[in-house]
């Protein structure tokens, strides 16, 4: 299997950044938005907080998913693999976080 390893690090760095970036984004969105009283345990800000997730979790995959497929349609294969494994560390990192308690309730 053929990788681009500059592309697969500047991947991972990206939606690493973005990952951490849009979460203490939307944290503090929400929590300007909602404060820290009666507020924020309303079911309200409890869904918002759950929205928020996907806005955190789904964009770099689908981005993965989106070049991957793009790449395999030009015939660049080494892109496309880097693509791949990417997209397969950056779900086991978002998974990891997830379990971890730091994202989620």
């Amino acid at each position: 299997m053929k990788l681009n390893l500059n592309l697969l690090i500047k991947l991972i760095i990206l939606e690493i950044l973005y990952f951490y970036t849009a979460f203490f984004v939307l944290g503090l969105f929400l929590f300007l938005n909602f404060g820290s009283g009666a507020g924020a345990s309303s079911e309200k800000a409890i869904l918002f907080g759950k929205i928020a997730i996907y806005f955190v979790v789904f964009p770099p995959i689908l981005y993965t998913i989106f070049k991957m497929y793009s790449y395999k349609k030009k015939g660049k294969i080494s892109e496309s693999n880097s693509n791949l494994i990417a997209g397969i560390l950056i779900a086991i990192f978002i998974t990891y976080n997830y379990y971890s308690g730091f994202l989620g309730s």
